[in-house]
């Protein structure tokens, strides 16, 4: 898969993001909207796990934002896999599968957070700033439900909805 650093107009610190997606058009998507964020730069691009876990260690992305069906692999095996190997990265999944399903099982492998295809991609990209800033991204749909003293007792400490 070719390597590129597609970045928006601006200038400062830029965030560096790694598509990992098994639809190039998905991720063509993903770059242009990128794009006209200015501190949002797409630094690398992968359709496997192979391909992902290079990508990783060679471009070193704040954020890889993660399908969970990829060509040849499961997505929640490279969360597990970029947790572990690379835990200065924080993952952002992306799929079409139902959250209410997979974002605990994403959650727990070691992801930040867990969107919806369906969404908008203002709230994308909402949910790739509070990624970034260091809160788990859930949609009030899977949030869990908080307990008597504020905490929500089935997932990780951090946790926050939209």
């Amino acid at each position: 898969m070719a390597k590129f650093c597609a970045s928006g107009q601006g200038r400062g610190r830029q965030t560096r993001v790694l598509l990992v997606d098994d639809h190039p058009l998905v991720r063509q998507a993903l770059r242009d909207l990128f794009m006209r964020e200015a501190d949002l730069v797409v630094c690398g691009e992968a359709d496997d796990q192979q391909g992902a876990l290079a990508a990783v260690a060679d471009s070193k992305p704040d954020l890889a934002i993660v399908d969970l069906r990829l060509r040849d692999s499961d997505g929640l095996d490279l969360i597990k896999d970029i947790h572990h190997r690379h835990p200065e990265t924080r993952t952002l999944v992306l799929s079409m599968y139902d959250e209410s399903v997979y974002a605990e099982q994403a959650v727990r492998a070691g992801a930040r957070g867990y969107i919806s295809k369906r969404e908008a991609t203002t709230k994308l990209i909402g949910a790739v700033r509070r990624v970034l800033d260091g809160d788990i991204y859930l949609s009030e749909a899977v949030a869990p439900p908080v307990g008597p003293n504020g905490a929500a007792p089935s997932w990780p400490q951090g946790h926050d909805t939209v």
